[in-house]
């Protein structure tokens, strides 16, 4: 009796989290400062060459978790993400929120907003987008506000030859100011101490010139411009042409750390001299 009372649960619970219109996920709005979105997303996947581009198509097209795993592959297939988005708290006036992606290298991301079958919101901001990047720059997010009672269906599209869409967060509008001030603090520091340490390597090769502290250097310097690129602060260091081609161009940066990594160690290591 046990196990079949959970088997009833857990088919509820699911019943619950995902509407029957389009298989969506469906979110709680309320007070809270932070909120996780889980992972497996309804998704539908179009090819490439498709010639349907009005996001109201695909508002109720039929969606399936189960496609998500294959979105988050490389590759040049378009995929759409399904969320309802249901105010819920006691307060007259709208909920700001704002939804984060942790991931800076994604080349397509848009997000249409529906109330019903109205697009109220739109915002494209991956690489290839072409739209200028606010200042400071953060995490690519999303802004908008709910009502009590409201329903909102937000859809996303994405595509990209490199990382997945996930994580996701949705803040409130003070959570989330706080959370940059944090970053804003957290990579100020972390680039005054990559630039210190490359100043310290310069001056230590001035007074000991070595071809393995030439090699040193090179992955030193290829690293930091590698992470700004991966991790969003090179939108703080260089043009934003500068920092989108970086972005475009990571796996090339990978083999080209590679190809450091080991011209380093075979000049360190002596390998000629000893293999």
């Amino acid at each position: 009796m046990g196990l079949r009372f959970k088997k009833i649960l857990i088919s509820m619970l699911l019943g619950m989290l995902f509407s029957t219109q389009g298989l969506s996920l469906e979110l709680l709005m309320d007070d809270s400062p932070a909120l996780a979105i889980h992972p497996s997303l309804p998704t539908l996947l179009t090819p490439s060459d498709s010639e349907q581009h009005d996001p109201k198509h695909f508002l109720k097209q039929d969606y399936s978790p189960a496609l998500y795993s294959q979105a988050i592959q490389p590759g040049p297939e378009t995929s759409w993400h399904k969320i309802e988005l249901v105010g819920q708290f006691n307060a007259p006036s709208p909920l700001q929120k704002v939804l984060v992606v942790n991931t800076h290298i994604l080349r397509n991301l848009s997000f249409y907003l529906f109330e019903g079958e109205r697009l109220i919101q739109t915002r494209h901001l991956g690489l290839d987008n072409g739209q200028q990047q606010e200042w400071p720059y953060h995490s690519p997010h999303f802004p908008f506000q709910i009502q009590d009672g409201q329903r909102l269906t937000l859809l996303i599209k994405m595509q990209t030859d490199g990382p997945g869409l996930m994580p996701m967060e949705i803040y409130s509008q003070a959570y989330y100011q706080k959370i940059t001030r944090m970053q804003d603090i957290f990579w100020g520091a972390v680039i005054a101490v990559l630039l210190a340490t490359a100043f310290y390597n310069v001056f230590v090769y001035a007074m000991n010139p070595n071809l393995a502290y030439v090699w040193y250097l090179a992955f030193h310097c290829t690293a930091f411009v590698y992470f700004s690129a991966l991790n969003g602060f090179g939108y703080w260091l260089w043009p934003l042409k500068v920092q989108v081609a970086l972005g475009q161009n990571i796996m090339s940066m990978n083999f080209l750390l590679i190809f450091i990594i080991v011209n380093f160690a075979n000049v360190f290591l002596e390998a000629k001299k000893y293999a």
